[in-house]
């Protein structure tokens, strides 16, 4: 009698989990700041101080989505940096308004 005597399987590897220098996969960051910076630009129509707060956020996650694995950061950080602009003019023209 004869039966198939193919190799062991291999033992179960790390997968997804990284690896070794060279290679693997790089897991992405959690976008803490992003969030922050578009509920700060949101509520920047409140107090127009915290909408400068959440550009200055913006630009700083925009400038950190350029490193390995903080790519989903863009669009984010240029949501926060959109409003906090919106938000920083209507503050600005309601201002004027107000004084008149």
């Amino acid at each position: 009698m004869s039966y198939d005597q193919s190799a062991p399987p291999p033992p179960p590897g790390d997968y997804g989990q990284g690896g070794g220098p060279g290679g693997g996969y790089v897991q992405p960051q959690k976008n803490t700041k992003g969030v922050v910076a578009v509920v700060l630009s949101v509520l920047g129509l409140l107090c127009g101080v915290l909408s400068i707060v959440g550009i200055v956020l913006g630009v700083i996650c925009l400038n950190e989505s350029k490193t390995p694995g903080r790519e989903n950061q863009r669009t984010l950080a240029i949501v926060a940096i959109a409003v906090g602009v919106l938000t920083l003019v209507l503050n600005v023209i309601a201002g004027i308004i107000r004084l008149r």
